[in-house]
């Protein structure tokens, strides 16, 4: 089976319920189903903006081999804390979560940037309009996740891909040297 959107396995732990038993469960039936893009790596993200980068890199060296054992591809978040220099070695996919401050402003870009020159997929998550669609691309990311087609698909649908095609496009009439320009330009600003 080919399906026609690419397939990621979030890891569940903002929701407060995340067990490893089951995660673990899930990801290895899942793995045999579907292909999957890649997953994404246990993290550490705190709501009142704090830094938690490093637990989070102790959670990546702990399950990414798993990730891979697993046949998949495992995804380290990117969040508070996280900068360019500090972005795992092996991560061949980042998935810049944490905060809107984080993701939306300077470090987040940076981040992009940095794991899009060393040859690296680039996922954004909490992405939920045409405006974060074309922010998320402006800064290179290859990826896209929302809530807003769970909640609301019929309206939020043709929407969601307005801005997909709208990002094709300035893709397709760009250079890659006029995208890497574009998300320089976006370092120094932030996108809510």
């Amino acid at each position: 089976m080919s399906p026609m959107w690419d397939i990621i396995a979030d890891n569940g732990c903002f929701s407060g319920r995340w067990t490893e038993y089951d995660w673990l469960t899930w990801l290895e039936a899942l793995s045999k189903q579907v292909p999957i893009r890649f997953a994404v790596a246990p993290d550490v993200f705190d709501q009142s903006g704090e830094e938690c980068h490093w637990p989070t890199v102790e959670l990546w060296e702990k399950y990414a081999p798993m990730i891979r054992d697993l046949g998949l591809e495992p995804a380290f978040v990117g969040q508070e804390g996280c900068t360019k220099d500090l972005i795992p070695d092996d991560a061949g996919v980042i998935f810049l979560g944490g905060s809107n401050e984080f993701k939306l402003g300077p470090h987040g870009a940076e981040v992009s940037i940095a794991a899009k020159r060393a040859g690296s997929w680039v996922h954004m998550g909490r992405v939920n309009s045409i405006k974060r669609i074309l922010y998320a691309n402006s800064i290179g990311c290859d990826s896209v996740d929302g809530t807003c087609l769970t909640f609301g698909a019929d309206a939020n649908l043709p929407r969601m891909l307005e801005g997909v095609t709208q990002a094709r496009v300035i893709n397709a009439l760009t250079t890659k040297e006029d995208i890497a320009q574009h998300a320089k330009a976006n370092l120094k600003k932030d996108i809510k």
